[in-house]
């Protein structure tokens, strides 16, 4: 089977530059909103897509250490990836880091490329731990928290983000 455009639309969709939600309720092109509009349009396509959630962690990034320190101890960082199904194999196809974000460190994944992560995973949840997991995070309660607590962490994330990639001449090209 050709995958061009399936390979497109992942390519598409990692190049926009990587963000993260730093209030609840708003979009940005982090993890989950990118995982979703791939499983979305694979989906379109006729791939058998399907979300996964895993927990991460943020220490085996190049995020500078006074960014880091910021994490709160007492909140569980998550990732959010796709999974598709491609020639009866599911794969792992994260298009949460784009090329610019790469540039500074980050792993950026490839279409034809089998398993790859774009942030250490620590432990990923089967499908039964999952829906525990969403029906927690997505109560407004627990986002309300989630965000009161993680939002220095977050802001000095995306300005640090923004400020490298600007700093790298590669990122102009983009």
């Amino acid at each position: 089977m050709n995958h061009d455009v399936a390979k497109k639309v992942f390519e598409r969709i990692r190049n926009q530059p990587y963000l993260v939600t730093t209030e609840q309720g708003e979009v940005a092109p982090n993890c989950f909103f990118k995982g979703c509009q791939l499983i979305h349009e694979l989906s379109i396509l006729g791939y058998g897509v399907r979300g996964r959630t895993a927990e991460m962690d943020w220490t085996r990034t190049p995020l500078p250490l006074e960014i880091l320190d910021l994490i709160p101890d007492d909140i569980l960082q998550l990732h959010f990836f796709p999974e598709v199904l491609i020639e009866n194999e599911w794969r792992m196809l994260d298009p949460s880091i784009d090329p610019a974000t790469a540039r500074i460190g980050f792993h950026m994944n490839e279409f034809d490329k089998r398993k790859q992560e774009c942030f250490k995973l620590t432990k990923v949840y089967e499908l039964e731990e999952q829906i525990v997991v969403f029906n927690r995070i997505s109560q407004p309660s627990y986002q309300k928290h989630y965000f009161e607590r993680t939002r220095p962490f977050l802001l000095a994330v995306n300005a640090w983000l923004v400020r490298e990639r600007r700093g790298h001449k590669a990122f102009i090209d983009l």
